[in-house]
């Protein structure tokens, strides 16, 4: 799996994770934003195409802008905010 923020961009195998947010020294990928935590977001590449992913208790939360019967599903290339 691919993250992608910006120009930059952050390769994740199959059973890995990566924590996204804007603490240089503890996170995977980098994003410097006002609006993300230090640690903001896990991201778990479950395998098979799956991703799980993970608020850590920011203080913005993360969305998706999907409708609300299909929040279960994210798809290769969906926008998470």
């Amino acid at each position: 799996m691919k993250i992608e923020y910006n120009e930059s961009s952050f390769s994740l195998k199959p059973g890995a994770s990566a924590i996204l947010g804007a603490d240089a020294e503890s996170c995977d990928v980098l994003i410097a934003h006002p609006s993300v935590g230090s640690k903001h977001l896990l991201v778990e590449d479950l395998g098979g195409g799956r991703v799980q992913l993970q608020d850590l208790s920011s203080e913005n939360g993360t969305w998706m802008p999907l409708p609300e019967d299909e929040l279960d599903f994210v798809c290769v290339g969906s926008r998470v905010v």
